[in-house]
């Protein structure tokens, strides 16, 4: 189970690299919000994921599995309103 949700934080991590990576080559202003906002589901992915592996670990990383819950919140309430 552990190295099952690192394994997911970790393709959630090369999921944001390759989306950064697409902003910076293509410079396509039409959809840029769109793949930021994309861009930070990855990376609350990768921080509730590597945080409960984390958590099962070592009983630490509920800081993490915290901010990510909090930053996904706020991009959807701001997306959404």
């Amino acid at each position: 189970m552990r190295m099952y949700l690192l394994f997911v934080g970790i393709l959630f991590a090369v999921a944001m690299v390759i989306i950064n990576l697409y902003l910076v080559l293509k410079n396509d202003i039409a959809h840029v919000q769109l793949w930021y906002c994309w861009s930070v589901v990855s990376l609350c992915g990768t921080l509730i994921y590597n945080g409960s592996h984390y958590f099962l670990q070592k009983k630490k990383g509920i800081c993490m599995i915290n901010v990510g819950v909090i930053i996904l919140g706020v991009l959807v309430f701001t997306f959404l309103f």
